[in-house]
């Protein structure tokens, strides 16, 4: 009897995208790695202006604020072991000077909805369903910042809450000529335990199945197995991060190229592997930078630029500034 040697999950999808395809993410850290991957094919794309977020709940209050535009203030941050935070905001806008939080909050904001109102693809990422919710008002943080475990409520969202929560989202008109693609992180949450983790994963795959089946949304709205394809097709410890959670390198590689493979033509993907060689040669130092050996790498960059530029016209590469 010959048994199968691996379980090999379909990655087809209803979107199609294409080199000038301005893409827009919000999500877990898996979008952030996805986000390199694209960027580093030529893809003009944005990621998590807020930082990484984890739950529907904190991503739809974020799109919410990038349509409205309303710049944070003073009153939106707390003070926690002399930082300044945001219950809205990964710690890396975390800093001891409040106008200096409040600036780059505000920073990220403008440049966030500039970015989400021209996309015409929207990439969203579900990591948890377990939430946090501040007992004093009853709302849900994207970031607890170490805050004492006492001022919130743990609850996990219902399908329901999730489904409710993003019909409501996306028939906005804002919505109306974008492209909407929704992922689960494959990503263990091990600190909700595996057991919750499982429970929390299985939430978030209901809630996006039933908003893929909507009649006002299914034009508009694919789903791609980013969860399915880690577990279920490599589904081996060797694609993990030394954590035993997060993908290894190779493993967000994969995905990458089974997304790809799943939502741009074959003349587009031969465009990215052309402008990521050109990526990494940007990248490249001389072992022994002699003014020289920089000089004519200089001249490599920019002459293969131009190539590019000539064969596939002005797309993101006429941003790139590298100094050698």
């Amino acid at each position: 009897m010959q048994f199968p040697l691996f379980t090999s999950v379909e990655a087809t999808m209803s979107a199609t995208l294409n080199l000038r395809s301005k893409i827009f993410m919000l999500g877990s850290c898996f979008a952030d790695s996805m986000y390199e991957n694209m960027s580093d094919a030529g893809l003009s794309v944005n990621s998590n202006p807020f930082g990484t977020t984890y739950n529907p709940i904190s991503l739809s209050e974020i799109l919410y604020r990038l349509i409205e535009g309303n710049d944070y203030t003073e009153s939106e941050l707390f003070n926690n072991d002399g930082l300044w935070h945001s219950y809205m905001h990964h710690g890396s806008f975390s800093k001891e000077d409040k106008q200096e939080t409040l600036t780059l909050i505000n920073l990220s904001l403008q440049q966030g909805r500039s970015d989400f109102l021209h996309s015409d693809v929207c990439i969203f990422t579900f990591g948890t369903a377990w939430v946090y919710e501040l007992k004093e008002t009853g709302k849900v943080v994207n970031n607890c910042h170490k805050m004492s475990q006492n001022i919130f409520n743990r609850r996990l969202l219902s399908v329901e809450e999730i489904v409710e929560t993003w019909l409501k989202q996306l028939s906005l008109p804002v919505f109306d000529d974008k492209t909407i693609i929704f992922t689960i992180s494959p990503i263990r949450h091990k600190a909700d335990g595996m057991h919750g983790n499982t429970i929390s994963k299985s939430t978030l795959q209901l809630a996006v199945a039933k908003l893929a089946e909507q009649e006002t949304l299914k034009e508009r709205v694919s789903y791609f197995p980013s969860y399915e394809i880690l577990l279920d097709e490599l589904r081996d410890y060797r694609w993990f991060s030394d954590d035993l959670c997060h993908p290894s390198k190779q493993a967000v590689q994969y995905i990458w190229e089974k997304f790809r493979n799943s939502a741009f033509s074959k003349q587009d993907i031969s465009a990215m592997d052309e402008i990521h060689r050109y990526r990494l040669l940007c990248r490249h130092r001389p072992l022994h930078p002699t003014p020289d050996k920089l000089a004519k790498l200089q001249r490599q960059i920019d002459a293969e630029r131009q190539r590019l530029q000539s064969k596939y016209g002005s797309i993101i590469l006429a941003s790139d500034n590298i100094a050698v």
